[in-house]
Protein backbone atom coordinates (compact mmCIF):
# COMPACT_ATOMS: atom_id res chain seq x y z
CA UNK A 1 0.00 0.00 0.00
CA UNK A 2 1.34 3.39 -1.46
CA UNK A 3 1.95 6.57 1.19
CA UNK A 4 -0.82 8.32 -0.46
CA UNK A 5 -3.06 5.72 -0.35
CA UNK A 6 -2.55 5.08 3.11
CA UNK A 7 -3.18 8.66 3.48
CA UNK A 8 -6.27 9.03 1.36
CA UNK A 9 -7.74 5.91 3.70
CA UNK A 10 -6.51 7.94 6.87
CA UNK A 11 -8.94 11.12 5.76
CA UNK A 12 -12.12 8.60 4.95
CA UNK A 13 -11.91 7.30 8.04
CA UNK A 14 -11.93 10.77 9.80
CA UNK A 15 -14.63 11.87 7.61
CA UNK A 16 -16.19 8.38 8.16
CA UNK A 17 -16.12 8.90 12.37
CA UNK A 18 -17.03 12.41 11.87
CA UNK A 19 -20.37 11.66 10.10
CA UNK A 20 -21.39 8.44 12.91
CA UNK A 21 -20.44 11.24 15.51
CA UNK A 22 -22.70 13.99 14.15
CA UNK A 23 -25.82 11.17 13.00
CA UNK A 24 -25.63 9.87 16.46
CA UNK A 25 -26.10 13.40 18.18
CA UNK A 26 -28.70 14.00 16.04
CA UNK A 27 -30.21 10.87 16.67
CA UNK A 28 -29.93 11.25 20.24
CA UNK A 29 -31.12 14.93 20.06
CA UNK A 30 -34.32 13.94 18.12
CA UNK A 31 -35.58 10.91 20.96
CA UNK A 32 -35.29 13.22 23.90
CA UNK A 33 -36.28 16.06 22.62
CA UNK A 34 -39.42 15.90 25.14
CA UNK A 35 -37.15 16.17 27.47
CA UNK A 36 -35.56 18.96 25.89
CA UNK A 37 -38.41 21.16 25.82
CA UNK A 38 -39.17 20.57 29.69
CA UNK A 39 -36.01 21.60 30.37
CA UNK A 40 -36.14 24.97 28.25
CA UNK A 41 -39.25 25.52 31.01
CA UNK A 42 -38.00 24.35 33.82
CA UNK A 43 -35.23 27.33 32.94
CA UNK A 44 -37.38 30.01 31.68
CA UNK A 45 -38.61 30.23 35.49
CA UNK A 46 -34.70 31.66 36.23
CA UNK A 47 -33.14 35.18 35.25
CA UNK A 48 -31.32 35.43 31.93
CA UNK A 49 -28.25 36.51 33.86
CA UNK A 50 -28.81 33.31 36.38
CA UNK A 51 -29.04 31.24 33.00
CA UNK A 52 -26.03 33.05 31.01
CA UNK A 53 -23.42 32.63 34.39
CA UNK A 54 -24.65 29.23 35.47
CA UNK A 55 -24.29 27.86 31.34
CA UNK A 56 -21.23 29.79 31.41
CA UNK A 57 -19.76 28.03 34.57
CA UNK A 58 -20.44 25.04 33.08
CA UNK A 59 -18.86 25.22 29.83
CA UNK A 60 -15.83 26.16 31.42
CA UNK A 61 -16.03 23.35 34.31
CA UNK A 62 -16.70 20.52 31.42
CA UNK A 63 -13.37 22.29 29.50
CA UNK A 64 -11.54 22.14 32.80
CA UNK A 65 -12.24 18.73 33.50
CA UNK A 66 -11.28 17.37 30.28
CA UNK A 67 -7.89 19.51 29.80
CA UNK A 68 -7.69 17.83 33.85
CA UNK A 69 -8.13 14.24 31.85
CA UNK A 70 -5.70 14.87 29.18
CA UNK A 71 -3.14 15.78 31.61
CA UNK A 72 -3.58 12.64 33.26
CA UNK A 73 -3.53 10.54 30.13
CA UNK A 74 -0.13 12.44 29.16
CA UNK A 75 1.36 11.30 32.66
CA UNK A 76 0.45 7.88 31.98
CA UNK A 77 1.41 7.82 29.07
CA UNK A 78 5.12 9.38 29.72
CA UNK A 79 6.40 5.75 30.13
CA UNK A 80 5.75 4.78 26.09
CA UNK A 81 6.02 8.12 24.21
CA UNK A 82 6.70 11.53 24.82
CA UNK A 83 3.37 13.74 23.99
CA UNK A 84 2.49 17.62 23.74
CA UNK A 85 -0.67 18.93 26.32
CA UNK A 86 -1.60 19.80 22.85
CA UNK A 87 -1.51 16.41 21.15
CA UNK A 88 -2.92 14.87 24.89
CA UNK A 89 -6.08 16.97 24.29
CA UNK A 90 -6.55 15.86 20.44
CA UNK A 91 -6.15 12.52 21.98
CA UNK A 92 -8.94 12.54 24.66
CA UNK A 93 -11.37 13.94 22.39
CA UNK A 94 -10.59 11.95 19.54
CA UNK A 95 -11.12 8.98 22.13
CA UNK A 96 -14.66 10.85 22.91
CA UNK A 97 -15.23 11.32 19.34
CA UNK A 98 -15.69 7.09 18.92
CA UNK A 99 -16.89 6.77 22.45
CA UNK A 100 -20.34 8.13 21.69
CA UNK A 101 -21.44 5.84 19.14
CA UNK A 102 -19.65 2.49 20.23
CA UNK A 103 -21.48 0.17 22.86
CA UNK A 104 -19.79 0.98 26.60
CA UNK A 105 -17.53 3.96 25.15
CA UNK A 106 -15.16 1.65 24.04
CA UNK A 107 -14.46 3.08 20.97
CA UNK A 108 -12.54 6.00 23.70
CA UNK A 109 -9.93 3.25 24.23
CA UNK A 110 -9.21 2.94 20.17
CA UNK A 111 -9.45 6.98 20.15
CA UNK A 112 -6.73 7.69 22.25
CA UNK A 113 -4.43 5.19 21.32
CA UNK A 114 -3.89 6.27 18.06
CA UNK A 115 -1.97 8.96 19.21
CA UNK A 116 0.96 6.85 20.13
CA UNK A 117 2.82 4.81 18.41
CA UNK A 118 1.63 1.92 16.54
CA UNK A 119 3.84 -0.37 18.65
CA UNK A 120 2.89 0.93 21.99
CA UNK A 121 -0.85 1.17 20.99
CA UNK A 122 -1.79 -1.77 23.35
CA UNK A 123 0.33 -0.58 26.20
CA UNK A 124 -1.57 2.34 26.43
CA UNK A 125 -4.67 0.87 26.52
CA UNK A 126 -3.66 -0.97 29.90
CA UNK A 127 -1.99 2.29 30.67
CA UNK A 128 -5.55 4.32 30.48
CA UNK A 129 -6.75 1.25 32.87
CA UNK A 130 -4.85 2.25 35.74
CA UNK A 131 -5.91 6.09 34.85
CA UNK A 132 -10.02 4.63 35.13
CA UNK A 133 -9.25 2.51 38.02
CA UNK A 134 -8.17 5.33 39.97
CA UNK A 135 -10.78 7.33 38.90
CA UNK A 136 -13.27 4.43 40.28
CA UNK A 137 -11.41 4.43 43.50
CA UNK A 138 -11.66 7.88 44.07
CA UNK A 139 -15.44 7.63 43.41
CA UNK A 140 -15.86 4.96 45.64
CA UNK A 141 -14.21 6.20 48.55
CA UNK A 142 -16.17 9.71 48.31
CA UNK A 143 -19.04 7.73 47.53
CA UNK A 144 -18.57 5.94 50.74
CA UNK A 145 -17.47 8.65 52.71
CA UNK A 146 -20.92 10.35 51.72
CA UNK A 147 -22.58 7.14 52.87
CA UNK A 148 -21.12 7.80 56.40
CA UNK A 149 -21.77 11.74 56.50
CA UNK A 150 -25.68 10.84 55.28
CA UNK A 151 -26.33 8.64 58.41
CA UNK A 152 -25.04 10.55 60.85
CA UNK A 153 -26.33 13.44 59.40
CA UNK A 154 -30.27 12.76 58.43
CA UNK A 155 -31.13 9.58 59.56
CA UNK A 156 -32.44 8.57 63.23
CA UNK A 157 -31.15 4.89 63.29
CA UNK A 158 -30.04 3.00 66.41
CA UNK A 159 -26.22 3.33 66.83
CA UNK A 160 -25.64 -0.25 66.12
CA UNK A 161 -26.74 0.36 62.00
CA UNK A 162 -24.76 3.47 62.45
CA UNK A 163 -21.66 1.59 63.74
CA UNK A 164 -21.84 -0.96 61.14
CA UNK A 165 -22.33 1.81 58.66
CA UNK A 166 -19.10 3.38 59.32
CA UNK A 167 -17.29 -0.21 59.94
CA UNK A 168 -18.48 -1.21 56.40
CA UNK A 169 -18.10 1.85 54.56
CA UNK A 170 -14.13 2.45 56.54
CA UNK A 171 -13.37 -1.43 54.86
CA UNK A 172 -15.04 -0.33 51.75
CA UNK A 173 -12.09 3.02 51.79
CA UNK A 174 -9.55 0.82 52.78
CA UNK A 175 -9.70 -2.08 50.63
CA UNK A 176 -10.09 0.42 47.27
CA UNK A 177 -7.00 2.12 48.53
CA UNK A 178 -5.12 -0.87 49.38
CA UNK A 179 -6.08 -2.38 45.76
CA UNK A 180 -5.13 0.81 43.49
CA UNK A 181 -1.70 1.32 45.56
CA UNK A 182 -0.69 -2.28 45.09
CA UNK A 183 -1.97 -2.59 41.13
CA UNK A 184 0.76 -4.55 40.78
CA UNK A 185 -1.12 -7.53 42.32
CA UNK A 186 -4.12 -7.56 39.16
CA UNK A 187 -0.77 -7.80 36.60
CA UNK A 188 0.06 -10.49 38.98
CA UNK A 189 -3.70 -12.35 38.78
CA UNK A 190 -3.59 -11.85 35.36
CA UNK A 191 -0.51 -13.05 34.69
CA UNK A 192 -1.73 -16.51 36.22
CA UNK A 193 -4.35 -16.72 33.71
CA UNK A 194 -3.47 -19.42 31.14
CA UNK A 195 -5.66 -18.17 28.00
CA UNK A 196 -4.23 -14.39 28.61
CA UNK A 197 -0.51 -15.65 28.54
CA UNK A 198 0.04 -13.63 24.92
CA UNK A 199 -1.05 -10.21 26.65
CA UNK A 200 1.25 -10.94 29.62
CA UNK A 201 3.73 -8.77 28.46
CA UNK A 202 0.95 -5.65 27.52
CA UNK A 203 -0.27 -6.30 31.25
CA UNK A 204 3.16 -5.24 32.61
CA UNK A 205 3.23 -1.50 32.07
CA UNK A 206 0.00 -1.63 34.93
CA UNK A 207 3.23 -2.71 37.33
CA UNK A 208 5.50 -0.49 36.07
CA UNK A 209 3.57 2.37 38.17
CA UNK A 210 5.36 3.46 41.55
CA UNK A 211 3.26 4.51 44.57
CA UNK A 212 4.67 8.16 44.03
CA UNK A 213 3.46 8.32 40.47
CA UNK A 214 -0.23 6.35 41.70
CA UNK A 215 -0.53 9.18 44.14
CA UNK A 216 0.08 12.22 41.48
CA UNK A 217 -2.92 10.24 39.18
CA UNK A 218 -5.24 9.81 42.15
CA UNK A 219 -4.71 13.80 42.40
CA UNK A 220 -5.80 14.12 39.03
CA UNK A 221 -8.54 11.90 39.31
CA UNK A 222 -9.69 14.07 42.39
CA UNK A 223 -9.40 17.46 40.86
CA UNK A 224 -11.45 15.36 37.74
CA UNK A 225 -13.70 14.62 40.25
CA UNK A 226 -15.05 17.60 42.15
CA UNK A 227 -14.58 19.49 38.99
CA UNK A 228 -17.27 17.29 37.52
CA UNK A 229 -19.51 17.36 40.12
CA UNK A 230 -19.28 21.54 40.98
CA UNK A 231 -20.54 21.04 36.94
CA UNK A 232 -23.63 19.70 38.01
CA UNK A 233 -24.73 21.53 40.93
CA UNK A 234 -24.24 25.56 39.69
CA UNK A 235 -28.12 26.08 40.48
CA UNK A 236 -29.84 27.15 43.84
CA UNK A 237 -33.28 27.01 43.95
CA UNK A 238 -35.13 30.84 44.70
CA UNK A 239 -36.28 31.68 47.95
CA UNK A 240 -40.00 30.53 46.47
CA UNK A 241 -39.12 27.35 45.41
CA UNK A 242 -41.59 24.83 47.41
CA UNK A 243 -40.63 20.54 48.16
CA UNK A 244 -37.43 21.25 45.93
CA UNK A 245 -34.98 18.47 45.97
CA UNK A 246 -31.07 19.46 45.41
CA UNK A 247 -29.45 16.18 44.33
CA UNK A 248 -25.69 15.54 45.37
CA UNK A 249 -24.39 12.60 43.34
CA UNK A 250 -21.71 10.40 44.66
CA UNK A 251 -21.80 8.08 41.56
CA UNK A 252 -23.86 5.38 43.11
CA UNK A 253 -24.50 7.17 46.15
CA UNK A 254 -27.46 9.51 45.45
CA UNK A 255 -28.34 12.15 48.54
CA UNK A 256 -31.46 14.04 48.20
CA UNK A 257 -31.64 16.90 50.20
CA UNK A 258 -35.17 18.25 50.85
CA UNK A 259 -35.36 22.31 51.10
CA UNK A 260 -38.44 24.16 51.88
CA UNK A 261 -37.24 27.94 50.73
CA UNK A 262 -34.06 28.00 51.20
CA UNK A 263 -33.69 26.61 54.74
CA UNK A 264 -32.87 22.53 54.39
CA UNK A 265 -35.79 20.89 56.21
CA UNK A 266 -38.65 18.04 56.13
CA UNK A 267 -35.69 15.14 56.20
CA UNK A 268 -38.66 12.74 58.39
CA UNK A 269 -41.06 13.39 55.29
CA UNK A 270 -38.68 12.33 52.87
CA UNK A 271 -39.28 8.62 51.42
CA UNK A 272 -36.54 5.94 50.69
CA UNK A 273 -36.69 4.51 46.85
CA UNK A 274 -34.80 3.36 44.34
CA UNK A 275 -32.74 5.69 41.85
CA UNK A 276 -32.04 5.20 38.39
CA UNK A 277 -29.90 8.34 38.05
CA UNK A 278 -26.52 8.77 38.69
CA UNK A 279 -26.76 12.13 39.22
CA UNK A 280 -29.85 14.03 38.84
CA UNK A 281 -30.96 17.64 40.03
CA UNK A 282 -34.82 17.38 40.52
CA UNK A 283 -37.01 20.38 40.65
CA UNK A 284 -40.93 20.03 41.25
CA UNK A 285 -39.66 15.91 41.24
CA UNK A 286 -39.34 17.03 37.49
CA UNK A 287 -35.69 15.83 36.71
CA UNK A 288 -33.63 18.58 34.81
CA UNK A 289 -30.58 16.57 34.41
CA UNK A 290 -30.02 12.59 34.22
CA UNK A 291 -27.56 10.12 33.74
CA UNK A 292 -27.46 6.47 33.39
CA UNK A 293 -26.54 5.03 36.70
CA UNK A 294 -27.84 3.30 39.49
CA UNK A 295 -28.22 3.27 43.70
CA UNK A 296 -30.98 4.55 46.25
CA UNK A 297 -32.02 7.87 46.60
CA UNK A 298 -34.45 9.75 49.06
CA UNK A 299 -37.22 11.85 47.83
CA UNK A 300 -39.79 14.21 49.43
CA UNK A 301 -43.13 13.08 49.85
Amino acid sequence: MTARTKKLLSYLLKLGILILAFWFIDHRIQKYNDSLHKFVMLVSRISYTRVIVTLSAIVLLMLLNWVLESLKWRYLTQKLARMTVWQAIESVFCGLTWAIFTPNRFGEYGGRVMYLPVRKRIYGIFAMAVGGIGQNAVTNVLGALAVIWFVFSFLHVPVWFMAGSVLVNLGVVVLMLIFYFNIKWLVKLLNKIRFLKKFHRFFDIMGKYDFAELLTIMWFCLARFFCFHFSILPYYPPADTRNACLAIGFDDVCVFLCTVGRAVDGYSRCRRTKCYCRYAVWLHHQPAYCSSGGGFAYLCS
